[in-house]
């Protein structure tokens, strides 16, 4: 009788002085080696309960937002009254106490490459009895691409462009390429202190893409501390540096250049010319030695690496995004066409908490 009382005060401690009478009771009649009682045959039933699980399993869509219904947990008691449910905290998935019905909580995350199924436990309470099933929950592999709406796709689309240099005018990349280390830029030639204020400014812009990462790009006093060399003058002038360059650019008459040397997917170093004191010049060669090749967005918007530039052009907010997906500590560089689709889209529904 004390016990009874004591279990009457404390749900949760019932539900575990239950099951280890129950589990008395198992030792108890095991003499015979055999168990006679019908409700060891119940699928989900414990022998001393009323209550009943259907056999079910759930799967669900890997990705599938916050809120998604993944089913009803379905059970039945021979007292007649209304069952509650409950389910473990730990599994992600959530329960309507009152109906059973299962959805996507939003601490649970969906990813078929990492995690195919799940275990979850679901409690049912009749008023008296408490008793435990374990389901498993299958996740369903998809196309991470499909699952993006169409602007996220045309990012995806225009990452592929801009970062496999895809522009006709320009010799097409095998994989993305990118800087490992930091970039250290020397400012050499005739530059003017308005000149450098303008490409200081310039360079907090393109830092702020890069926050919270570990890639950055400041300046250096000398050339000897530099991976990346900027030079500013007439093309006889560069000539006398960089022949080779001017060789490449017989005789054109161009406000800058890039080129930069690289193994594998690392760039290494870089070089960049220009003969023009505009910002919007100097972003376009900086955004080159960062391993953007020409955009086609130049008509209506105009994106700071179309293959013409002036002041009206400037930096998009998706090309912002470019190069903070492109410089993504958790995204691999050297990426081939065929791998950008999945794994960039992966991380947009990751930002997207899906």
């Amino acid at each position: 009788m004390d016990l009874w009382r004591f279990i009457g005060t404390t749900p949760f401690s019932m539900k575990k002085i239950i099951i280890a009478a129950s589990a008395l009771v198992v030792l108890s009649c095991a003499s015979d080696g055999d168990s006679n009682n019908p409700a060891d045959d119940v699928p989900g039933g414990d022998p001393n309960s009323s209550i009943l699980f259907e056999n079910q399993d759930f799967d669900v869509d890997e990705h599938s937002p916050n809120g998604t219904v993944i089913g009803t947990v379905e059970a039945s008691t021979n007292s007649g009254a209304a069952l509650t449910y409950t389910i473990d905290d730990d599994s992600g998935v959530e329960e309507n106490e009152n109906t059973g019905q299962l959805s996507v909580g939003p601490n649970l995350t969906l990813d078929f490459e990492t995690t195919q199924t799940l275990d979850f436990i679901v409690t049912a309470f009749d008023g008296g009895n408490l008793v435990d099933r374990t389901f498993q929950l299958s996740i369903n592999n998809r196309e991470e691409y499909d699952l993006l709406n169409m602007e996220e796709k045309s990012k995806v689309d225009y990452f592929k462009y801009l970062t496999l240099w895809q522009d006709p005018s320009s010799s097409t990349l095998d994989n993305t390429l990118r800087w490992e280390d930091p970039m250290q830029l020397f400012l050499d030639g005739a530059i003017t202190n308005n000149h450098r204020s303008a490409i200081e400014t310039s360079l907090e812009q393109f830092n702020t893409i890069f926050e919270d990462r570990s890639f950055g790009v400041s300046l250096v006093p000398t050339q000897q501390e530099a991976n990346t060399h900027l030079f500013f003058g007439s093309s006889s002038e560069m000539q006398n540096l960089w022949p080779d360059i001017h060789e490449d650019l017989n005789g054109a008459t161009i406000p800058g250049y890039a080129t930069f040397s690289f193994a594998g997917h690392r760039i290494l170093s870089a070089r960049i010319w220009l003969t023009s004191t505009s910002p919007v010049v100097f972003a376009h060669e900086l955004g080159h030695a960062l391993g953007l090749g020409h955009s086609n967005e130049c008509d209506g918007v105009k994106s700071f690496m179309c293959p013409t530039v002036n002041n009206s052009h400037s930096i998009l907010p998706v090309e912002q995004e470019i190069l903070g997906y492109l410089y993504n500590d958790d995204i691999p560089s050297g990426l081939v066409l065929s791998e950008i689709e999945f794994v960039l889209a992966t991380a947009i529904l990751k930002q997207k908490g899906r």
